[in-house]
């Protein structure tokens, strides 16, 4: 059922609920939800998301803005193609590991989820908040992004420097 008052945000502040929801019942949450245009994750103890909840969230129709303050990625899961062909039209993309204590350390399968989700939306992003640390520099290149406005690399700078492809080219 539609709820009387739909947010156009919702903050979701426990990643181990969220873990433990099943896909569908999550989908069927999300789209029930027609005003829903902003998801943002709270995710302070750095639990992360298992990557079909973060793909299923992901794929929500109305879903323009996404933003992530703790880990995108549970360090004992596996990766697996998502189940559906397509992410919903991100205007901005904004993933900010909490990592204040310890340096930030993106795994393989993390940064192949960004690969296979910036892929997507490159033509439709504004704004594009990353890690250095997690960015396909190469594969970014490749790809498409004429409605990017704001592009934000935070963290080491090492990774970048150490890159041959060029930030940007005119």
């Amino acid at each position: 059922t539609e709820l009387d008052f739909p947010p156009e945000t919702l903050y979701l502040t426990s990643p181990r609920v969220v873990a433990t929801c099943h896909e569908e019942v999550l989908r069927t949450a999300l789209c029930a939800m027609p005003r829903l245009d902003t998801i943002i994750i709270l995710d302070s103890k750095n639990f992360g998301v298992p990557w079909v909840i973060f793909a299923t969230i992901l794929s929500t129709p109305q879903l323009r803005v996404f933003e992530s303050r703790g880990r995108i990625h549970r360090a004992f899961d596996r990766l697996a193609e998502p189940p559906y062909q397509s992410f919903a039209p991100l205007r901005a993309f904004r993933y900010v590991p909490d990592h204040i204590d310890t340096p930030v350390r993106i795994g393989p399968i993390e940064k192949r989820m960004l690969v296979i989700l910036l892929e997507q939306v490159s033509v439709t992003l504004e704004t594009l908040v990353l890690p250095s640390e997690s960015v396909p520099l190469r594969l970014m290149s490749l790809w498409e992004w004429p409605n990017l406005r704001e592009l934000r690399l935070r963290g080491d700078s090492r990774p970048i420097h150490r890159c041959r492809t060029p930030l940007v080219s005119v």
